[in-house]
């Protein structure tokens, strides 16, 4: 179920993840079964059902915390994070990503905190400061190539490119995203359901700031240069 996940197959996903949670509570596996709750929940998430989501984890948090990992109740509010996001609530979302940080951090979660950097650079850009959302997805970037993490390398070149096409600088910040989505694509994954909002967004954005034959001049651009072509662009700045 989590491996469909990864890859956006969230249909299926959710149908295993179900069976996998009843197992896991019949064999008394409470943090198995927490685990599978959060998955389920971001499977849900992904299929539109942002309700039944946001129900699920908050079913899973009491449960987290009556398992005393700190890592898995971190896990269960930063997706809460996540299904703000979606929502478009910023504020409930930073809320859930701060009482995540601390969680985080106690467990060690050198991954996690990489990608809370990057959620929280959405933040900022929705706020409209521009130059923290910049420097989170750049810390970001720079923790995920440490840890060698191409996904959410990827991840964090979209965040960069959002921050550019918020600036007005479309004809930079198409490759970048190009680049971005056909890392996310070629390795069989697909974005979470949070930053695919985002990523739309920025997207059509970047469709109307430029016009239609630039823009797919610009894509096709992107497509080519690979990883670390994109990762050098965008350092470059």
């Amino acid at each position: 179920g989590i491996t469909l996940i990864n890859r956006g197959r969230d249909q299926e996903a959710y149908g295993h993840l179900t069976t996998a949670a009843e197992l896991f509570h019949e064999t008394d596996g409470q943090w198995e079964k927490v685990n599978t709750l959060v998955h389920l929940a971001n499977a849900a998430l992904g299929l539109g059902d942002a309700a039944t989501a946001e129900s699920v984890l908050r079913t899973s948090l009491p449960l987290a915390e009556r398992v005393g990992d700190p890592w898995q109740m971190a896990f269960c509010l930063n997706n809460l994070g996540e299904v703000a996001r979606v929502q478009g609530d910023y504020e409930r979302a930073r809320q859930a990503y701060e009482r995540s940080e601390a969680l985080f951090r106690q467990a060690d979660a050198q991954g996690d905190l990489a990608r809370l950097s990057h959620t929280c650079g959405y933040i900022a850009l929705h706020d409209g400061d521009l130059a923290r959302a910049e420097a989170l997805f750049h810390d970001s970037l720079a923790a995920f190539r440490r840890l060698g993490n191409k996904r959410g390398m990827a991840e964090c070149l979209g965040g960069l490119a959002a921050v550019a096409a918020a600036r007005g600088d479309a004809a930079w910040a198409a490759p970048l995203l190009a680049a971005a989505d056909a890392q996310i694509t070629t390795s069989g994954a697909a974005w979470w359901p949070a930053d695919r909002v985002e990523v739309e967004r920025t997207r059509r954005h970047l469709r109307e700031a430029l016009r239609e034959s630039a823009f797919d001049a610009a894509w096709g651009r992107g497509q080519a240069i690979g990883l670390d072509g994109a990762i050098a662009y965008a350092t470059a700045g």
